[in-house]
């Protein structure tokens, strides 16, 4: 196996339990209706940062859209400092370890973010690579597939012989695209008949499932 490669929000973290992700979106659409005050209007109720950044794109000005993201940032920085480890996450990541297979995060959340988390957490070491959400380029982020081919790429792993483990569509459909076997973690009521509908490899209620599903499937010998 090549390596194991996991989803920020959701397989490693709760990122937005001190810091509600409504809360951070409705400071987004706040900033935006001062850039346009219809896309503002349109944005009023979003509840996902994400897709706040996401709908900016081709709508502000390149200025206009960093000032956003660069909000994002900061307000995903604070949520780091108050984020929680899922269940299951660190021992994946010490078992992983301590097979020498390599354990990266690949995400739609900034670099900044991340960092400071497994910093918080000294998950640093176990982790051999960071892929997340490449700044000003908010249509690169999950469902593309971008954030796992860069991660490909730079830690020159083969993707068709790794695992993505992901808690959302986004997720399914970027291992899908980029040609990775996909974990879906159910962590909320009614994800697994979505994910089951989805195709997805294998579909998990908890963190700690997902060791045995790669020693039954024979990945890690």
């Amino acid at each position: 196996m090549s390596a194991v490669i996991l989803d920020f929000d959701g397989p490693v973290a709760d990122v937005f339990a001190g810091y509600p992700a409504s809360k951070i979106a409705e400071r987004l659409v706040d900033l935006v209706r001062q850039f346009d005050t219809n896309l503002g209007k349109t944005l009023d109720g979003t509840t996902d940062p994400m897709e706040v950044l996401r709908q900016c794109q081709g709508v502000l000005s390149e200025d206009s859209l960093d000032w956003v993201e660069t909000e994002l940032v900061h307000a995903e920085i604070q949520a780091a400092e108050s984020a929680t480890v899922t269940p299951g996450a660190i021992n994946l990541f010490e078992q992983c370890s301590a097979r020498g297979l390599p354990v990266i995060v690949a995400s739609n959340n900034a670099e900044a973010c991340i960092q400071l988390f497994l910093k918080r957490f000294r998950l640093t070491d176990n982790i051999h690579l960071v892929s997340a959400r490449p700044f000003g380029r908010p249509d690169l982020m999950k469902p593309h597939k971008h954030v796992l081919s860069f991660a490909s790429n730079v830690a020159q792993i083969k993707l068709e012989s790794s695992l993505f483990i992901g808690d959302s569509a986004s997720d399914v459909e970027a291992g899908q695209t980029a040609g990775v076997p996909i974990i879906a973690l159910a962590n909320k009521e009614g994800k697994r008949a979505k994910f089951k509908h989805a195709n997805a490899t294998a579909v998990v209620d908890h963190m700690d499932e997902v060791l045995s599903i790669i020693a039954s499937r024979e990945l890690i010998s």
